[in-house]
């Protein structure tokens, strides 16, 4: 349902730098999604739409996080206010000579939000340029400062994974207090605050950990009771013959998956995040 393949960049197209001015990595190797898994994900997106009920929600845009395995894909987590990543997608597909219908142009953002000193505006610009290649016209607005969306929070996705049902796009088992004690939560399980911008993950510098790494993990403990903190079920990653992680990202307008990149990762890598990991090109199959 998906496979990878050596692709070749063009370098004078790839972007140099995505965040602020440290350089941009990337590898020539893509990874295609067949045409029942983007079906799928679009279903699964246009439910989770309804399920959590927001009127202006065809108006919001959508990051999935997506782990492989086998012929599944498993949304690890849907963010919101995170608006990066329509840049270096299509930067990449420009870069591999793999450019995408132009009818999609009516689905991108016309306004992506930042603030002052954010570090993004370098990849936030990026997409701006690259919109222009399918004749549409976005821009960067500054905001007074960081604004959060209702919906990045994890508990969404936790709840819709109560009643999702997918053959080939699932949701890892997840368990909060709204339907499992503290104590009948499994060991081998990601401990995550919902709210990766609280207060008290950022104090922790972490949104998201092994439960095996925090020991006794009292605060977590806490927040879990409160309703703050979830737990998801751990999914092995896809690994390349080097041993090498990947996963995907999937930018979604409204229920619309549109594009997306891919990011490879050191083996070790318990947390896979934009930062220090190659980016490749992701392909939708027709």
């Amino acid at each position: 349902m998906f496979t990878t393949e050596s692709v070749s960049l063009d370098s004078t197209v790839v972007a140099q730098s995505i965040y602020g001015d440290m350089p941009h990595l990337v590898e020539p190797l893509g990874l295609t999604l067949s045409s029942d898994i983007a079906e799928e994900l679009n279903t699964f997106m246009s439910d989770f739409v309804s399920f959590v009920q927001i009127s202006n929600v065809p108006e919001k845009f959508f990051r999935l996080d997506l782990y492989l395995e086998g012929e599944n894909v498993y949304v690890i987590e849907i963010n919101v206010e995170v608006a990066d990543g329509w840049g270096v997608s299509l930067n990449l597909l420009r870069a591999a000579d793999r450019l995408l219908n132009r009818e999609v142009s009516g689905l991108f953002p016309k306004q992506i939000p930042t603030f002052p000193n954010d570090l993004r505006v370098v990849e936030f610009e990026l997409a701006c340029s690259e919109f222009e290649e399918y004749g549409h016209v976005a821009k960067v607005v500054f905001n007074k400062s960081r604004i959060f969306d209702e919906l990045d929070n994890k508990i969404y996705l936790t709840r819709f994974s109560q009643v999702w049902q997918g053959d080939l796009v699932k949701v890892p088992k997840t368990y909060s207090i709204e339907v499992c004690s503290w104590e009948d939560v499994p060991a081998d399980v990601y401990l995550k605050f919902t709210d990766k911008f609280c207060t008290e993950a950022i104090k922790s510098r972490y949104s998201a950990k092994p439960r095996s790494e925090l020991g006794k993990a009292r605060q977590i403990k806490k927040l879990y009771h409160a309703g703050l903190a979830i737990a998801q079920e751990r999914i092995d990653s896809y690994r390349l013959p080097d041993n090498r992680q990947v996963q995907a990202v999937v930018m979604c307008s409204g229920a619309n998956p549109v594009t997306g990149y891919i990011q490879i990762a050191a083996p070790e890598r318990q947390v896979i995040n934009d930062k220090d990991t190659n980016k490749g090109v992701l392909i939708f199959d027709k």
